[in-house]
């Protein structure tokens, strides 16, 4: 998801209150971050940012999935990932 939020615990230098209120909600339903520490998600003229990230529930967690950085060009300021 593009969440325009940052929080330490998808790897932003810092949160915001908007990172700190998805990070509530997150718990709340259960559900687990798996963005790994891979740089920002989003590049852009104006800067970079850790805003993207991707958000599961336990039955996939168990499915050892591998979060990464596409190497593929995006034609997005959003990087893709892999």
């Amino acid at each position: 998801m593009d969440s325009n939020s940052k929080s330490e615990l998808w790897f932003s230098p810092y949160s915001d209150a908007l990172g700190d209120k998805l990070s509530e909600f997150i718990s709340a339903n259960n559900l687990f971050i798996i963005n790994e520490d891979c740089g920002p998600v989003f590049r852009a003229t104006q800067g970079t940012s850790h805003i993207d990230i991707t958000v599961v529930g336990s039955d996939l967690l168990e499915n050892n999935l591998i979060w990464c950085l596409s190497e593929n060009e995006s034609l997005s300021d959003h990087v893709m990932i892999e």
